[in-house]
């Protein structure tokens, strides 16, 4: 869904090329490699294709992951094939991890260069000073009970309103908020929470 949004997020734009990868298949990575003919490529989160890898290593072309993240239960599967993760992620010219977790697992998992910067996703800032939060608003909700459920998809998002009513009997003053992973699903998120007869913002 994620390659949908972006595809339609750019499609006015003629400087980008929204383009699947084909399947982890040493023939159609091939045929990839040899039509766009990259100069870098890089790979993000927890995306790793062993082969389009191996294959992009192999035609010299500078392979990054960015924003790292390797859990427990992903090192713990690939620690299963040791030998072969470390033919995979050695291949990676630079590793930014996005936690130092993530840091010491890829550190056994035998990638080289690898640097922690931190999580990217929280690394945009508004600088424009002008757009502050209303101070007004701030005041009135300095002494409430927050919390906040981020990056949610799909059903969850009901959850974290009926968690809000049950949180309420304790804290009448509890505020939730609420991120959602696709901003455009604010309409459809604002009608689910609107039948529990909540009051949303």
């Amino acid at each position: 869904s994620s390659g949908k949004i972006l595809e339609k997020r750019y499609m006015q734009n003629t400087k980008v090329v929204h383009q699947f990868l084909p399947l982890d298949i040493p023939i159609f990575t091939n045929k990839f490699l040899d039509h766009w003919k990259p100069n870098l490529s890089m790979f993000i989160d927890s995306e790793i294709w062993p082969n389009l890898i191996s294959q992009i290593s192999k035609e010299k072309i500078p392979l990054i992951l960015i924003n790292a993240r390797i859990t427990k239960k992903s090192f713990e599967r690939w620690k299963l094939i040791i030998s072969f993760a470390k033919k995979i992620f050695e291949k990676f010219d630079l590793c930014i991890v996005s936690n130092k977790e993530s840091e010491n697992f890829l550190k056994i998992l035998g990638a080289k260069n690898i640097k922690n910067y931190g999580n990217l996703k929280f690394s945009k800032i508004n600088t424009d000073l002008n757009n502050k939060l209303d101070s007004d608003f701030l005041n009135k909700i300095e002494n409430r009970k927050i919390w906040c459920g981020a990056s949610t998809h799909p059903t969850e998002e009901i959850l974290c309103a009926k968690s809000h009513l049950k949180i309420k009997k304790k804290y009448n003053n509890i505020l939730t908020i609420i991120i959602p992973r696709h901003v455009d699903r604010v309409k459809t998120i604002y009608e689910e929470l609107s039948e529990l007869n909540i009051k949303i913002v």
